[in-house]
């Protein structure tokens, strides 16, 4: 099943979208996801996105695209704007957790779900995220020969990795510098742990109720030992590849 789509009836099996209003995060300029949400009965949805090229646009006559930065929806719509909130693989990106669930609580109504999903997680054995492409050359965290090992990301800085990718993969130097930068410096990834998001969602005047848990893949002792030692700690989540929260503003 399509992702995007399993996340949509997750969110439908815990608050029936019929007749809903619903507010989509860092959804496709498409309306792909939010005819998804029509298809469970939505009355409306308005996708937000602020990529470049994005416009305000009515796609159709239920879904509405409008420029508009997570952390400040509050500024693009008004207090009690929407019966539940949607949004899919956008937890891993968008900075200042408080800031942004602050922000969504502001423009939903009381007692309204929303479920925000993220993945792949900083923490997860592929939060880098990387998505380069060099010389006619991409990489990409998804696709088989992604040049970073599980977790690799957490056990380097940017030069020791650009160094180990060189070494140990053969990259050319400058494809190497290129995904390092990206790892660490690139402002498209948050860099925030699983645990650290779990914390943080709940913080600013809405509730996180549960958490879906994506594992694809555990570290083994050797891996374990090592990520233990990093700067995370030994009480890191490692395995968790991703998550769906579900968020509740209270009544």
């Amino acid at each position: 099943m399509d992702y995007r789509r399993h996340n949509v009836e997750l969110l439908h099996a815990r608050c029936n979208l019929r007749g809903c209003r619903v507010l989509e995060i860092g959804g496709d300029a498409r309306g792909e996801t939010a005819r998804m949400l029509l298809d469970c009965g939505a009355k409306e949805v308005i996708v937000t996105n602020r990529a470049h090229g994005v416009r305000n646009v009515r796609i159709d006559e239920r879904i509405e695209l409008r420029v508009a930065d997570a952390r400040a929806l509050h500024e693009a719509f008004p207090p009690d704007s929407f019966d539940a909130a949607f949004g899919v693989a956008v937890a891993e990106h968008i900075p200042d957790p408080e800031l942004w669930t602050g922000s969504l609580a502001r423009v939903l109504k009381a007692g309204s779900i929303a479920l925000v999903h993220g993945g792949p997680i900083w923490s997860g054995p592929h939060g880098h995220h990387v998505w380069v492409s060099r010389d006619g050359v991409d990489y990409h965290f998804s696709k088989p020969d992604n040049p970073l090992s599980p977790w690799q990301h957490l056990l380097h800085d940017e030069r020791s990795l650009t160094e180990a990718l060189v070494r140990e993969k053969g990259l050319p130097s400058t494809h190497a510098e290129a995904i390092s930068a990206w790892v660490y410096r690139d402002t498209n990834i948050n860099r925030i742990s699983y645990s650290a998001l779990v914390s943080r969602l709940g913080n600013s005047g809405i509730s996180v109720v549960e958490v879906l848990d994506n594992i694809f893949l555990r570290p083994d002792a050797t891996q374990a030992a090592r990520l233990s030692a990093s700067p995370l700690g030994a009480d890191e989540r490692y395995e968790v590849s991703g998550a769906a929260f579900i968020l509740r503003k209270p009544c």
